[in-house]
């Protein structure tokens, strides 16, 4: 009988333990995702540890479990604390001491157990509460945080009769954030003149027009973590950079812009790119152009030269052949960075785009043109200009456009027809505008000075031609 009544007294005094307290004093050690990326499969991960303070009345057989939410590294087990005294800061304090029983690297699992009481002041008896110690100090698996934006670990407390009677945290003891990010410090923001035959940007000469692209490449190393020291009856010190960071060794990077390159091209029978004397410049870095000339990369695998901080590298584009036409365009890129030895990277894609080359043309709508198949529609238009023109449109038909199409070039002094070759546009992709009324709308190449545009159509059952008002008031006689 008096067995059984220890038994119950003991479990009742374990039941009431309230929950422990984590603090930390200390910076918790951030590793960069890229450096855990590339790390071998058994390194191990430096975590931060907590100043652990008793808040309730504890006894033997009490379990204290450590619970990690990433796995541990390999052999962790085998290198931590086998056990920790937790006391009152003072000498001849009360003190408790825990034991390890047993972990689960996988499950980011360690338990301790009570396994010592000490009533340092035996006139005023046994207190566990107020008691301070730190967390175990544990390796996580290096690879297993590359998913994770943090570690967090909760502290839970049980009787060791597996009665649970409260948990603490969740608490970070790691951040993980990405080494590399990358912006645009300045974009490519020429505008191709169509009064030089779209051979200069605006501003600009025809055998020496050029412009800048800045891209920022941003390197941001771990943090290294300060680590909690706790001796026997004096408060814990703190080791500053004792978790040291894992960060990447960066490698190689290239830079990709995408877009259209092929005015830089000056021989139409050689293979590649053949620039002339047009230039196209990365400091240390190589040029290289994709098939069709759509991409143009940059590329360094020696010496990228990427530092911690902002790495801002310039692209200089310089037309200097006279007779290349320059392409006005918007521009899409990203920047891929190796780590590891070349063996991995990372891409980031400068999603707000590389700017753009606006030009300086014209544009004219073509207002209510009737569609359908006994309809015959004429569009002319006239370049008083030296120079031929490119002319593209686009439908706007019951809330939907169409396009764009491109029509072709505009001969200098002369008048060309589109008509036809709107309708032989729109048939070859397949579109379907056969009823009702659009406005047809013309991007020209030129400068308003230097064009008249007149629409209008006949239908096969009558000879009338009608004119169409248009954008430009100005042309609605036909010539």
């Amino acid at each position: 009988m008096l067995r059984v009544i220890f038994v119950v007294s003991t479990f009742w005094l374990s039941s009431v333990t309230a929950a422990a307290a984590l603090t930390s004093v200390a910076t918790v050690v951030t590793h960069a995702r890229q450096g855990v990326i590339s790390a071998s499969s058994g390194l191990s991960a430096p975590s931060t540890n907590y100043d652990l303070e008793l808040t309730g009345q504890h006894v033997l057989n009490d379990i204290l479990s450590f619970h990690y939410s990433s796995p541990l590294a390999q052999g962790a087990l085998s290198s931590i604390d086998n056990q920790f005294t937790c006391d009152r800061l003072t000498a001849n304090s009360d003190s408790v001491v825990f034991g390890y029983l047993d972990g689960d690297e996988t499950g980011g699992i360690l338990r301790y157990r009570l396994i010592r009481t000490n009533n340092g002041s035996a006139t005023e008896g046994f207190d566990s509460a107020g008691l301070h110690c730190v967390t175990p100090s544990v390796g996580l698996k290096a690879n297993s945080l590359a998913e994770l934006d943090e570690v967090a670990l909760t502290v839970e407390i049980s009787s060791g009769y597996g009665f649970m009677m409260d948990s603490v945290g969740p608490v970070t003891v790691a951040n993980i954030s990405d080494a590399y990010s990358s912006s645009v410090t300045t974009s490519f923001d020429q505008v191709v003149d169509v009064a030089t035959g779209r051979r200069s940007f605006v501003g600009g000469e025809v055998d020496n027009s050029s412009d800048i692209l800045d891209v920022t490449l941003t390197l941001a190393n771990g943090t290294d973590g300060d680590l909690l020291v706790k001796s026997s009856e004096s408060a814990h010190s703190v080791t500053a950079g004792g978790a040291e960071a894992i960060s990447p060794q960066t490698s190689g990077a290239v830079y990709t812009v995408e877009g259209d390159f092929t005015f830089l091209d000056t021989s139409l029978v050689d293979i590649g790119m053949q620039l002339g004397d047009n230039t196209v410049t990365m400091a240390d870095y190589e040029v290289a152009f994709g098939d069709g000339f759509s991409t143009l990369t940059v590329s360094n695998f020696d010496d990228p030269n990427i530092v911690v901080g902002a790495n801002t590298k310039s692209l200089a584009i310089t037309k200097k052949e006279v007779d290349d036409q320059i392409t006005y365009q918007d521009f899409t890129g990203q920047v891929e960075v190796y780590f590891n030895n070349n063996t991995q990277s990372v891409i980031l894609p400068f999603s707000e785009g590389l700017g753009s080359w606006e030009w300086n043309g014209s544009e004219v709508w073509i207002y209510a043109m009737p569609f359908g198949e006994s309809v015959s529609r004429s569009i002319g238009i006239s370049n008083q200009g030296n120079y031929s023109f490119d002319v593209t449109a686009t439908v706007h038909h019951q809330e939907t456009i169409y396009g764009p199409y491109e029509l072709g070039s505009a001969a200098p002094s002369a008048v060309t027809q589109f008509g036809e070759k709107l309708d032989q546009a729109i048939n070859e992709v397949g579109d379907i505008i056969n009823s009702g009324r659009g406005n047809i709308v013309l991007q020209l190449a030129a400068a308003e000075a230097n064009t008249m545009v007149y629409g209008g159509y006949r239908l096969d059952s009558d000879l009338t031609f009608v004119n169409l008002a248009t954008s430009a008031q100005s042309n609605l006689e036909t010539p």
